[in-house]
């Protein structure tokens, strides 16, 4: 029995209508349509949430299911993707800014370094974009984003003045 069909089952055997197991969970009547339907799945909390209420073990709710386990794991992969990409994203900006401000052999040190952190940029979001079922960046988009922004950076570097 999966996730949806458990959760039918469990509000059925109590007697409870949707509207009443929403008010029980403190979400809509729409929303628990939406898990019963397998339409939706709820996150970690309200699945902890629904175990208590319902009185069964977590095991029983997301151990039917690989679905269910599936899509929390794919929501904590995704936050840390993006945590990635938002790290990675800040030190290239200020790698940018460093760059026009120290010597030229720092500058050379600091270009690599943005070239390290553009391919992992690109790396990051195609991960991401592969969790969402999104087609991921071909070769051509990767090559110029992993070279283009660098070289950009490169150049500004050699007509700011220190």
């Amino acid at each position: 029995m999966n996730f949806s069909e458990l959760i039918k089952s469990q509000r059925k055997e109590r007697k409870m209508t949707q509207v009443d197991f929403s008010e029980l969970l403190m979400v809509s009547s729409k929303t628990i349509s939406n898990w019963e339907s397998g339409r939706t799945l709820p996150d970690i909390d309200n699945v902890i949430l629904i175990a208590k209420k319902l009185n069964i073990s977590l095991d029983q709710l997301l151990l039917e299911d690989k679905k269910m386990i599936n899509n929390i794991k794919d929501k904590a992969k995704k936050q840390n993707i993006v945590l990635l990409r938002l790290l990675t994203a800040t030190t290239s900006l200020i790698m940018f800014v460093i760059i026009g401000h120290v010597t030229m052999w720092v500058s050379i040190v600091v270009f690599v370094a943005m070239l390290t952190n553009a391919v992992a940029l690109v790396y990051f979001s195609n991960q991401l974009r592969l969790i969402e079922d999104k087609k991921p960046f071909n070769h051509f988009q990767l090559v110029t984003f992993a070279i283009i922004v660098p070289l950009l950076a490169g150049i500004y570097g050699i007509f700011v003045p220190f």
